[in-house]
């Protein structure tokens, strides 16, 4: 994506290599705009995480559908990445501090790991446990809250 603010767009520190494959994976601009939409803010928590519940509510869905109900083992698992989702998007504002933010450039790489790398990788445990059902008592279930 061209700069949308000319040559006063802030870049990616380093300068541009001359590879123009190799910018256009690491990307150049740091915060890509059109009008107040900021793609790289964007793309950065919302689409990826709120993703990852979805696909993990699929996955406890299909659990109950499989077996009747869903394991407390998945119960867990997607109560536990719920509350960690929750909490990334309710102190939204904590991501303009990353290092993604304020130092690399939003390219091909990041959009990608934004967009479909963090939900279809981070919902493995999910997935595990879909198809390799974990039998979890009381007990344990209270040491895994206590530990979380």
């Amino acid at each position: 994506m061209a700069p949308t603010q000319g040559p006063r767009a802030p870049l990616e520190f380093g300068g541009p290599l001359g590879n123009p494959i190799y910018d256009f994976f690491l990307g150049r601009e740091l915060n890509p705009r059109i009008c107040f939409f900021d793609f790289k803010y964007f793309c950065e928590l919302r689409p990826g995480l709120i993703g990852w519940v979805l696909i993990n509510m699929a996955l406890l869905m299909k659990e109950a559908e499989l077996r009747g109900s869903p394991s407390l083992a998945m119960w867990l698992v997607n109560g536990f990445q719920l509350l960690y989702v929750g909490d990334a998007l309710w102190h939204e504002e904590a991501i303009l501090t990353t290092m993604d933010i304020t130092h690399d450039g939003f390219g091909f790489m990041l959009a990608f790991g934004d967009i479909a790398w963090v939900p279809f990788t981070y919902s493995l445990q999910a997935q595990f446990l879909l198809h390799h059902p974990q039998s979890l008592g009381l007990p344990m279930a209270s040491v895994i809250c206590l530990i979380n």
